[in-house]
């Protein structure tokens, strides 16, 4: 059942009243840009998806028109990406991603709970050994608490990861304020009872490869030396982040000694 089946069975069918009974399905894109006088079933995703969050309140026409173009500039607006209008990877991304009624609510859990795992600040080259390419990822947001499971799909100059389930999708969701963003997370890689300081952000973007997990691209995560797409340069703000993530878990870790 692909994306001309799917169609065929729910093309016409306007967003329902309640999330709970929002159809999901893989064949969502996000390879082209849509714009203002685009036709067709892609355009109708990008509706249903904006309706679903709340951005577009029009018919459900196939017809990218003014008011399509002003749903986008909206959800672009509130991403922090270049508002335009045009949908294109980034755009399409962020908007066909947490899209399924959750299963159940993620639920924080305190940070206090790690003080008895070590830290440490790894550099790219040795968290490329340790993280290989299709390991499975503990990450653990330092400031919420939230904690999710990433799958390392790409990446050459810092991590590519997809979140594994819907409900880790549903977890960085929340723990970025329900809304995708570009700003720079601390965070704490797990794995074999160690943490490793890290940054990450939280806007998916690119190519996808895991489906079911009701998110559209992947999300970035650099560790010390990591390096920029576009730039090829060591950003300032992951690193800052990366220095905070370390440096929290060692004053818990302090503050828990017996006096």
């Amino acid at each position: 059942a692909g994306p001309k089946v799917m169609h065929a069975l729910f093309g016409d069918t306007p967003p329902p009243a309640s999330p709970q009974h929002q159809y999901v399905y893989d064949g969502l894109s996000t390879s082209r840009t849509l714009k203002y006088g685009r036709r067709g079933s892609a355009v109708r995703d990008l509706q249903r998806a904006l309706a679903y969050k709340g951005y577009y309140h029009g018919e459900i026409s196939g017809k990218f028109d003014k008011a399509t173009k002003e749903a986008v500039q909206d959800f672009q607006h509130s991403m922090n990406l270049k508002s335009d209008g045009l949908a294109g990877n980034y755009t399409l991304s962020a908007a066909f991603s947490v899209l399924a009624p959750p299963v159940e609510e993620p639920v924080p859990t305190s940070v206090l709970d790690y003080n008895t795992m070590g830290i440490e600040k790894v550099s790219w080259k040795q968290a490329g050994e340790i993280f290989p390419r299709q390991s499975d990822w503990t990450v653990v947001d330092v400031n919420t608490g939230y904690v999710f499971h990433v799958r390392r799909t790409g990446g050459r100059k810092h991590a590519d990861v997809e979140f594994i389930t819907p409900l880790d999708s549903l977890t960085a969701y929340r723990m970025c304020d329900n809304a995708w963003s570009w700003d720079r997370r601390s965070i704490w890689v797990i794995k074999d009872g160690v943490r490793y300081a890290a940054s990450m952000n939280c806007m998916p973007h690119g190519y996808d490869t895991l489906p079911g997990n009701d998110m559209r691209g992947q999300i970035c995560i650099h560790f010390m030396g990591s390096r920029t797409h576009g730039g090829n340069s060591v950003d300032p703000d992951h690193r800052a982040a990366i220095d905070y993530a370390y440096e929290l878990a060692v004053k818990l870790q302090e503050s828990d000694l017996p006096e």
